[in-house]
């Protein structure tokens, strides 16, 4: 049965009230180390940057751009095991700093480059990637006034996954490929393909995953956004 629009607020805004950290902390991203700052998404508390990481289907040296990098775990991890040339936009300014931080840790500078900004908008209109992705901030919600750490996970009448899907094309080399990471427990699946389609394009299943936690499940996915 699909959760009512109150249930899927209250459960993500429990997610994040559980996030008491004051000062950074360390986890662990497919067994390698990776710093978390106050206020920056966490993969200590959400499964998705871990199964992200592991599917996401690079092929060796593509140039690789991550919508909301976080922590910077993804980039850093596509460097690892791809070779990818590696670029992440991120409109939280904690995060960007945070993101940095692990680039450097992991002595990437050169190769994985960090940028401030909301979706493209930092980029120059010339810029184009073999693979774009973004873990979407799925949680559907009508209010708009929200902060950095609200913004990770809601996304305001799915406004800036309008705009995601309506520009990455721009920045798409021909054979790219588009990603979005999304869960149909929590999101609105609905809603995403209504936005796909009306953007002349369509949705196929790549990967999934099922986590319990609290007797609670979750579905994670990886989609494949390919326009006609």
């Amino acid at each position: 049965m699909d959760m009512s629009y109150d249930a899927v607020v209250q459960m993500m805004n429990d997610f994040l009230h559980s996030q008491t950290e004051t000062t950074p902390y360390p986890v662990t991203v497919l067994d390698r180390p990776f710093v978390v700052h106050p206020g920056v998404f966490s993969p200590r508390y959400y499964p998705d940057t871990e199964f992200f990481a592991r599917v996401l289907p690079l092929r060796r040296g593509e140039s690789f751009l991550e919508i909301g990098c976080g922590t910077g775990a993804i980039c850093v991890l596509m460097r690892l095991l791809h070779e990818a040339q590696v670029t992440g936009v991120d409109i939280n300014p904690q995060a960007v700093e945070n993101a940095r931080e692990n680039v450097a840790e992991y002595r990437l500078t050169d190769e994985v480059t960090i940028v401030e900004g909301s979706l493209f908008e930092p980029l120059h209109a010339e810029d184009e990637f073999d693979c774009i992705f973004w873990n979407v901030p799925f949680g559907f919600i009508r209010e708009t006034d929200l902060d950095w750490s609200q913004r990770a996970i809601f996304d305001p009448g799915y406004d800036s996954i309008r705009r995601f899907v309506a520009e990455a094309r721009r920045h798409l080399r021909r054979g790219g490929r588009v990603f979005i990471g999304f869960s149909t427990t929590l999101g609105r699946l609905n809603e995403l393909q209504a936005i796909v389609a009306a953007n002349h394009a369509s949705l196929r299943a790549q990967a999934a995953q099922e986590t319990t936690d609290n007797d609670f499940e979750l579905k994670t996915e990886l989609f494949e956004l390919v326009y006609e």
